[in-house]
């Protein structure tokens, strides 16, 4: 199940992964406002075996994990893991194969240092 969500996080590739504000923190505006990322992390690459790769700044959710993407951070945190299963039918051959699924969910509403160094109140999600 893990190989699946680390080949999907692979695909999207290692700047892509990050906190997705429901504002956009880098407008004008609010100037840089993106918040700073946990330190350490999770190394997908080699989680596959395929040996050393990019650092992504995130924990698997696990009892006593840290679950929040975002450092010096003051809010609410919920995190989901969501596994399932579902049927794909070959549209040529008819022929219909079983699939599984698992995904990683998460949001955190609060308070956080902003890399601007401001103090900031954001929504994020993470998927």
């Amino acid at each position: 199940m893990r190989g699946t969500a680390a080949t999907a996080g692979l695909a999207l590739g290692a700047g892509l992964i990050q906190p997705a504000g429901a504002f956009s923190p880098l407008h004008p505006f609010f100037g840089n406002a993106a918040p700073q990322p946990i330190p350490g992390g999770t190394d997908l690459f080699a989680l596959l075996g395929l040996g050393s790769g990019p650092l992504f700044h995130f924990f698997f959710p696990a009892f006593k994990q840290e679950v929040s993407l975002i450092t010096d951070f003051v809010g609410h945190v919920a995190a989901a893991e969501v596994r399932g299963t579902g049927i794909a039918t070959n549209t040529t051959s008819q022929e219909m194969l079983s699939l599984t699924f698992d995904a990683d969910m998460r949001f955190m509403d609060g308070l956080y240092v902003a890399e601007d160094g401001r103090h900031r109140h954001g929504t994020f999600g993470f998927i």
